[in-house]
């Protein structure tokens, strides 16, 4: 049965645990207005620079559905760390005219930086939502299910939808958080949102 991640609601960020007080407390915010001393950075130096030579930097990005090639990597690559998903409703990202980048932004050309709705639409949804392909083995599959939405300004913490965590003492820590801040945002375990 294929996925339907086109009728989706929600598209994910995926973030250290670590980072969660300063984005509950300033929002989620583009690299470029954030100082390194400030959070827990597990994107790769070689993706750093990429996005910052293609503009992306001042931007915050998002995926349309989880476990994307970025979060096995990223997972993969720091076993040690916790992780969360902060979502945020499409119907938000849509009223307030997020980006979309309809595959891969580093792909090896310049990325297609749209409008949300032609972005939207732009997406090879048909190929996203295949279950006849893997990452490992067909590199098109693998860059269209890094399509990203992107936000131009920083996401307050009351706009997120849900924070979602993988295990149940990752909830009691991100519970006290939000209580800490006096936030109401969704909380839910969905250990198969996570690559591991």
């Amino acid at each position: 049965m294929p996925r339907k991640i086109k009728k989706g609601l929600l598209v994910y960020h995926l973030t250290s645990l670590e980072n969660l007080p300063s984005i509950l407390e300033h929002g989620l915010k583009s690299r470029a207005t954030l100082s390194s001393a400030n959070f827990d950075d597990i994107a790769d130096q070689e993706i750093i620079t990429s996005r910052r030579k293609n503009g992306l930097e001042e931007l915050v990005p998002f995926h349309f559905f989880s476990k994307t090639p970025f979060d096995y990597a990223i997972q993969h690559n720091h076993r040690e760390q916790l992780f969360v998903l902060v979502t945020v409703k499409r119907s938000y990202a849509s009223e307030n005219n997020w980006r979309i980048i309809p595959s891969h932004p580093l792909s090896g050309q310049t990325p297609d930086v749209m409008d949300y709705k032609p972005g939207f639409d732009a997406i090879n949804w048909d190929l996203m939502e295949s279950d006849h392909h893997r990452y490992d083995t067909n590199p098109e599959y693998k860059q269209t299910c890094m399509a990203e939405c992107l936000s131009t300004s920083t996401v307050d913490a009351k706009n997120f939808h849900s924070i979602l965590v993988r295990r149940v003492d990752d909830e009691i820590r991100v519970r006290t958080m939000l209580d800490n801040f006096g936030l109401r945002i969704h909380l839910n375990i969905q250990p198969h949102m996570f690559a591991r």
